[in-house]
């Protein structure tokens, strides 16, 4: 038994029978930010039941600081990577092909995995109350929810009647077909994402904003949106300050610290 596997016994001895959230992270070791943002975010689905953690790192190849990081994290999880050169894309949360791996992986080990579970694209700077992913383990195909401070706004919805998505609100360039959801703003059956083997959300990048909007009307309507929770905010779009260093020419022992 693993200690992943022992402590998930342990703190929720009912687990076993829970949908299990797979969680895709994209992760930058060379922002600063990243670092503390991970374990934050690490913090966070520790309170979760039946999660699996997969991390997607913007590297050449995986590093062993990040290795070692998540073999300690006491959850289950995949570490993978995929390197992306374009900084113009980085700076404009548009790295989508990170997303697309972690798609990849949960396509080709799905015969070996938990088959009941939910997807979810989760980025590390971003503020979670632990019952959104209670929430989202329910998810039929595709389920939405409120995100607040996006865009300079203090929240984007969708707008319900008896649970069903009939428009979407947000204070900019939102209109009754195209709506731009947020990322962190959905969750997808796994099922429904494995027998979609073709569809990818880097293919949708050329549409800014409205990169998951797209690339959920590949699988759904408007109409067949789920949404059971209209009018609570668990997710916060926060994103942690870029840190000032004045002293940059100090002799740190960069290779010697390990992410704790």
């Amino acid at each position: 038994m693993t200690p992943s596997v022992k402590m998930a016994i342990e703190n929720f001895p009912n687990s076993q029978y829970l949908p299990t959230i797979y969680i895709i992270s994209r992760v930058n070791l060379h922002n600063k930010k990243d670092t503390a943002d991970m374990t934050r975010f690490l913090n966070t689905i520790r309170l979760v039941p039946k999660v699996r953690w997969i991390v997607v790192e913007n590297s050449p190849e995986k590093s062993q600081k990040l290795s070692k990081f998540l073999k300690r994290s006491g959850i289950k999880y995949a570490h993978l990577n995929r390197y992306i050169k374009d900084e113009q894309l980085l700076v404009k949360n548009l790295s989508l092909e990170q997303y697309d791996e972690g798609f990849n992986w949960l396509r080709t080990n799905y015969q070996n995995i938990d088959q009941d579970g939910v997807v979810y694209l989760a980025r590390i700077q971003t503020s979670y109350e632990p019952k959104i992913f209670e929430l989202m383990r329910q998810t039929k195909k595709v389920m939405v929810w409120p995100v607040g401070l996006v865009n300079n706004s203090l929240y984007t919805r969708p707008v319900c009647i008896d649970q069903r998505v009939v428009s979407w609100f947000c204070p900019w360039k939102c209109e009754d077909d195209l709506y731009p959801i947020h990322e962190s703003a959905f969750a997808i059956n796994l099922k429904l994402l494995v027998e979609n083997g073709n569809l990818m959300i880097g293919n949708h990048r050329k549409h800014g904003d409205f990169f998951v909007t797209y690339f959920l009307k590949s699988f759904v309507s408007l109409e067949e949106l789920e949404a059971p929770e209209c009018y609570k905010i668990y997710v916060r779009n926060v994103n942690t300050l870029k840190p000032i260093i004045v002293y940059k020419n100090a002799k740190y022992e960069k290779d010697f610290l390990e992410l704790v």
